[in-house]
């Protein structure tokens, strides 16, 4: 099969995903077309998902295809966004077809559940790697930022972390399960949890009118509360004990190197009712685990007792 025909044969298996009312020209052309309603803000993200950095050689391509959805939307999520298109550059050798399928298939499946068309693409010859980009929309001027912290607002964390240490030890002797069988176990399986994040787009849209900071974990709890107070003279007290984890036997690694893409925000005390009440509505997760302070810096307590994270993610 060559790359016309391979190109070709992905836009079907895409199927509807590359389609919707506001899609003028979807994949196939020299670029897409979508109908615009301005009287939104755009939100727009780009992520690189590369072989033996984010995922081993060996990770079945529907899981590396989900995972490069979910955890690219959940950056437009976290400034509020409902995501609407994305774009996917795939790098592979020219013996990966039935990889690119499985692939393909994890891509179709995230954006059908986070209800995001396919507009576009491009494929290229060598080690594997994946860029997604990601456009979203948001009511004019309600997205929420990272760096707009109070003194004295609660600090919320949605899910549980951890999943990575445990499934980057795991995935050597891990027997891969089929993608719809992974899906129904993410509560219980970190395998599950790390592979196919989960993309709180509801919940975001309730909670957005009254939160006042929102980033995602991407590189560590520790390393987002400092993005989030940087531009600040403020700081941020953690309570370990009120952070859901996987294993508990890890808790340096899991608030330092965690990427379970989970939504950390800010918002008054007074708005912890309605954000209950939110967060009951949409079955969603989520704990008070700590507070910004005048403080500056960022300190974690374990049982009244200091504790120090493994440092945070750092590319270079």
């Amino acid at each position: 099969m060559n790359e016309t025909e391979l190109i070709h044969q992905i836009i079907a298996d895409l199927g509807e995903q590359t389609q919707g009312e506001t899609v003028m020209v979807g994949p196939g052309d020299d670029a897409a077309v979508v109908q615009w309603n301005t009287t939104d803000n755009i939100v727009v993200t780009t992520d690189t998902f590369v072989v033996d950095r984010h995922f081993s050689e060996d990770t079945p391509g529907d899981l590396v295809g989900y995972r490069c959805i979910a955890a690219t939307l959940s950056d437009v999520v976290a400034m509020s966004a409902r995501p609407c298109y994305v774009t996917v550059a795939l790098t592979v050798e020219t013996n990966s077809q039935d990889w690119v399928f499985e692939f393909v298939k994890g891509v179709r499946t995230c954006c059908a559940e986070t209800n995001t068309r396919i507009i576009g693409g491009n494929m290229a010859c060598g080690n594997k790697s994946a860029t997604v980009s990601a456009i979203g929309l948001v009511p004019d001027s309600t997205y929420v930022r990272r760096d707009t912290v109070c003194n004295g607002d609660d600090i919320w964390l949605t899910g549980t972390l951890g999943a990575t240490k445990l499934a980057i030890s795991a995935n050597v002797d891990w027997q891969p399960k089929p993608l719809e069988e992974l899906l129904q176990k993410r509560d219980n399986c970190f395998m599950a949890a790390y592979f196919l994040p989960r993309v709180r787009i509801e919940f975001v849209e309730k909670i957005r009118s009254y939160v006042t900071a929102m980033t995602d974990i991407s590189d560590g709890l520790q390393t987002e509360l400092e993005h989030m107070i940087r531009s600040s003279n403020l700081g941020a007290r953690i309570d370990v004990e009120q952070v859901n984890m996987w294993d508990r036997r890890h808790k340096a690694h899991t608030l330092g190197c965690d990427d379970s893409y989970e939504l950390l925000f800010t918002l008054p005390k007074a708005k912890r009712t309605k954000l209950e009440q939110n967060a009951s509505e949409t079955n969603t997760e989520c704990r008070c685990i700590g507070e910004i302070t005048s403080t500056r810096g960022v300190k974690f307590f374990d049982n009244g007792q200091e504790i120090f994270p493994v440092s945070g993610y750092s590319h270079f």
